[in-house]
C-alpha cells in the first residue's frame, strides 16, 4: 500500500492525514506499506504532528503485524525535502530511517529552531542542580528566543512568556522530563510558528488525576476545555486559595493566558491531547474535532507587525482571568506570580 502525505502547511490538514493513517485497518494490508512524501513547502507543526503520528503508528503496526515491511518514498529535489531533512523530521521518526539529520543536531538560526528534544534534569545538571523546573524552562525559553527574535525587545518578551509557560507545564502536568519544540519565522510575511510538544499522559489524565475533577472531566474533549479556562489546575484543592505560594506555584492560568494573548493579536492556538484538538482561529473562533496525539502538543502563530506592550497587556488578562475564575467552581481564584510576570527571576 501507498500512502500519500503533501499537506505539511495547514494544521487541519496534518491531523486529518494522522487520522486517515490511524483508520487503517491492518489486518487488511498487504505485506509492504509506503510512506509517499510530497514535501514541497512545510513548516514546523506538521512536521512535528505528522512524525509523531508515524512514529505511533510504526509502533502499533509492529507489535499487531510483524510481518510487514515499511518503506519511504520521496522526491529528493523539493525545497521541502531538504528543509524536512535538516529540521530532523524523518529521523524523529525513526532512526533507522537513513535520510537527513537528527532531531537537534542543527543549532538553528534568527529565522528557524529545528526539532529537538531537551532532558529536563539534563538541563538541570547543566545548569544547576537545584534549579527548580520553572527556572529551568524559563532558561530554556530565552534560549530559544534568542534565536528566533533580535531585535524587538516587546516581541522577545512575548515568546519568553509563551515559551516559558508552555514548557514549564511539562514537567508539571505530563509526567514526561521530556520538551520537545521545533519554529520558524518568516520574514517575507512577517509570520512565526512555535511548536511545543510532550509525549507524556496528556491533559485528560492529567485532569483526571485530581479526584474532584474527575467527577465532571468525562472526555479528551472536556479537559481541554478547562485546561483553557483560568484557574483550573491538576493540583487544586478546595477553598480557592492556592496552599503553594512560591513563584512558580502550579495555578492554572498559563494556557488561559496564551490563549488570550493570541487572541488580542489575531494569532492562532491549536492544542492537541490525547484523542481531541482545540483550535483557535486568528478572529477567535474555536474548532473542535478528533486527533491523535501521544501527549500534548501545541502550535501557536503570530505576527510581529501587532504593537503591543507585554507587560500591560498581562496585566489586563490578570484582571479578567481572575474575575472569570471567581465565578467559576474548583478553582483557584489567584494567578500565580510566573503566570503573570514577564519574567520571574
Amino acid at each position: 500500500m501507498d500512502f500519500y502525505i503533501s499537506k505539511f502547511q495547514e494544521p487541519i490538514d496534518a491531523i486529518n492525514k494522522i487520522n486517515e493513517l490511524f483508520d487503517i485497518e491492518l489486518s487488511k494490508l498487504d505485506d509492504t506499506f509506503v510512506f509517499v512524501f510530497d514535501m514541497n513547502f512545510v513548516k514546523p507543526f506538521p512536521l512535528c504532528y505528522i512524525a509523531h503520528g508515524i512514529k505511533e503508528f510504526l509502533a502499533i503496526a509492529r507489535r499487531r503485524r510483524p510481518d510487514i515491511t515499511f518503506q519511504v518514498r520521496y522526491t529528493s529535489g523539493q525545497s521541502g525535502f531538504s528543509y524536512a531533512s535538516n529540521m530532523g523530521f524523518f529521523k524523529f521518526i525513526s532512526e533507522f530511517i537513513d535520510l537527513g539529520r537528527r532531531p537537534g543536531a542543527l543549532p538553528g538560526n534568527q529565522n528557524y529552531l529545528p526539532i529537538k528534544l531537551e532532558s529536563f534534569r539534563e538541563k538541570k545538571r547543566t545548569k544547576g542542580i537545584f534549579l527548580e523546573d520553572g527556572a529551568v524552562a524559563e532558561l530554556t525559553a530565552e534560549e530559544l528566543s534568542s534565536v528566533l527574535v533580535h531585535d524587538n525587545n516587546e516581541l522577545k518578551n512575548l515568546y519568553n512568556y509563551l515559551l516559558r509557560e508552555l514548557i514549564r507545564n511539562i514537567p508539571e502536568h505530563s509526567n514526561s522530563d521530556i520538551v520537545g519544540y521545533a519554529a520558524q519565522y518568516w520574514p517575507s510575511s512577517s509570520l512565526s510558528e512555535i511548536c511545543v510538544f510532550d509525549e507524556g499522559c496528556g491533559i485528560y489524565s492529567s485532569l483526571k488525576s485530581n479526584s474532584i475533577h474527575a467527577e465532571y472531566i468525562e472526555s479528551n474533549q472536556d479537559a481541554l476545555e478547562y485546561a483553557l479556562a483560568p484557574g483550573i489546575s491538576e493540583c487544586f484543592a478546595p477553598g480557592g486559595v492556592n496552599p503553594d505560594k512560591s513563584e512558580w506555584a502550579n495555578s492554572g492560568y498559563g494556557l488561559y493566558f496564551i490563549s488570550e494573548i493570541c487572541k488580542q493579536l489575531k494569532g492562532s492556538l491549536l492544542i492537541i491531547s490525547g484523542t481531541s484538538y482545540i483550535y483557535q482561529k486568528s478572529n477567535g473562533q474555536r474548532l473542535y474535532g478528533d486527533a491523535y496525539f501521544n501527549g500534548t502538543i501545541v502550535r501557536i502563530s503570530l505576527s510581529s507587525t501587532v504593537e503591543f506592550n507585554v507587560d500591560q497587556m498581562l496585566n489586563d488578562i490578570h484582571r479578567n482571568a481572575e474575575s472569570i475564575a471567581k465565578s467559576m467552581d474548583n478553582t483557584y481564584h489567584s494567578a500565580s506570580m510566573s503566570s503573570r510576570m514577564v519574567k520571574v527571576k
